[in-house]
């Protein structure tokens, strides 16, 4: 059996990462967006976003997932009517998101007040709504065509239209009317998007054919079903990664808001290192089978791989964090604990994601959900008791405080069910020496000479790590 290091598997994971480079254009308008709006603005941009993707689970209620099912069970001789349900949905869908829109709109006006919510903050809010019903559609539009397996339509809408007109046309509309330029960009963006999956429907599914006696036979009791798990598990994820947001945005100023989610932004690139990887590591984990001899060898040499990409990030980020946020404007200056901590989050979230893939591929689906479900009582729980005394660090503190946790719960279910250790003393030793070397860069302020040392310094540990980590896959190649 062949390894997971070799030639073949190699290509398809830098043809995926390929894929994912092309979302390049996201962090770049809100790079833009920064510094055209400063950060105050840029802080309620931030949360307006955050609030509308949770809000959006509502609008949608995860029929997205439920057309998916419905669709791919739907019998032969109702197969030429696909276009006309997914359309229906999307009527439904539409309408319920205008319903929740105006209801939002009125007791904002009525409540906003009451509810702490601060002034600007309503107003923006307001001026978003339109948005939404369109990105619900598109949500909905999306998810129909991911039965075809045609991943391009997908790609092309999600990563280069939708980003693309926000970038372009929201540089040009921020200029004359600030955030609400940027706002109306979103809406056309999701407008041009909704038209387009219309024509990728048509080409995939056929002309549209309107038969009304076909509702009659559609199990809508199992379509809501589904809809709603799918919506409690998106929730689920989605509150787990935009908690901390929310509570500083609560508690705290659109400022701080501003600075953790620029944070956030720089810290995720580790996160793709996962993404990156994770659609070959499913079908490889389940061809190996944790009951063979090679399972352990394989999971390890996986961790120390998934470690190495992960780390060479981390350094790089930590050591030129002061880089990394001027790119976002002079405004924008946070101590480099925040990112260290929420960088080493994502690191485990990198790590410990291969031992969660593989408990998912032999059974214990229920994992993932558990875990979420703890990352999110946890991290709740440490940044309302560390918010208030220590800011944006205590949030970015509790974030990896949550994730350690959960990942030592990963790490005893997978011995559990496989009775396999899969750390060894070499695993350890380079995540020391990272750690080691990011502490040392920290507290003697190598970080604060900005000249020779601290350059010479960086650099030799990233190129340590980059070295070491081609070594490795050399060696498994070999082998």
């Amino acid at each position: 059996m062949s390894s997971f290091f070799d030639r073949n598997n190699i290509k398809n994971i830098l043809l995926n990462f390929l894929g994912i480079g092309l979302k390049v254009l996201r962090p770049l308008y809100l790079i833009v967006f920064a510094r055209v709006l400063g950060i105050e603005l840029y802080g309620i941009y931030v949360l307006i976003y955050v609030i509308s993707e949770i809000f959006s689970k509502l609008t949608t209620l995860g029929m997205g997932g439920g057309l998916m099912h419905l669709l791919e069970d739907l019998q032969v001789e109702y197969q030429q009517y696909k276009p006309m349900l997914i359309y229906f949905i999307a009527c439904f869908s539409f309408c319920w998101s205008v319903l929740l829109c105006v209801l939002v709109y009125f007791c904002l006006n009525q409540f906003g007040d009451v509810l702490g919510i601060n002034a600007d903050l309503q107003k923006y809010i307001i001026y978003y709504l339109p948005v939404t019903p369109f990105f619900s559609v598109d949500i909905l539009f999306l998810n129909s065509l991911r039965n075809t397996m045609k991943i391009k339509y997908e790609v092309f809408n999600s990563s280069l239209v939708i980003p693309g007109i926000v970038f372009i046309l929201g540089y040009i509309l921020s200029k004359y009317f600030g955030l609400i330029g940027i706002i109306y960009a979103h809406l056309v963006s999701y407008i041009v998007s909704c038209l387009l999956y219309m024509y990728f429907i048509h080409i995939s599914y056929g002309p549209l054919k309107v038969q009304i006696n076909i509702l009659q036979e559609i199990d809508w009791k199992k379509f809501r079903s589904n809809s709603l798990y799918f919506m409690g598990i998106r929730s689920l994820n989605l509150l787990k990664h935009h908690l901390d947001t929310l509570v500083i945005g609560y508690y705290l100023s659109f400022r701080e808001i501003a600075l953790y989610s620029v944070v956030i932004e720089i810290s995720t690139v580790i996160r793709k290192v996962r993404m990156g990887l994770e659609p070959m590591l499913m079908p490889y984990i389940k061809k190996v089978g944790y009951h063979t001899k090679r399972y352990g060898d394989e999971v390890r040499s996986l961790l120390y791989f998934m470690s190495m990409c992960s780390l060479i990030l981390v350094l790089g980020l930590c050591f030129y964090a002061d880089f990394w946020f001027q790119l976002f404007g002079s405004s924008f200056k946070a101590d480099s604990w925040v990112l260290i901590f929420l960088a080493l989050s994502q690191y485990m979230f990198a790590v410990f994601g291969v031992l969660e893939i593989a408990l998912y591929m032999y059974g214990e689906s229920r994992a993932a959900f558990e875990q979420n479900v703890l990352m999110l009582v946890l991290n709740l729980v440490f940044t309302l008791l560390l918010i208030h005394p220590y800011g944006i660090y205590g949030a970015a503190f509790s974030t990896l405080l949550a994730t350690i946790i959960t990942s030592m719960v990963t790490l005893k279910r997978h011995h559990t069910v496989t009775q396999i250790h899969v750390f060894d003393l070499t695993f350890f030793g380079h995540v020391l020496l990272a750690i080691g070397a990011i502490g040392f860069y920290k507290t003697m302020h190598i970080s604060s000479n900005k000249g020779i040392i601290s350059h010479t310094y960086a650099i030799f540990f990233i190129g340590l790590f980059v070295y070491g980590f081609y070594k490795r896959v050399m060696l498994q190649r070999k082998a």
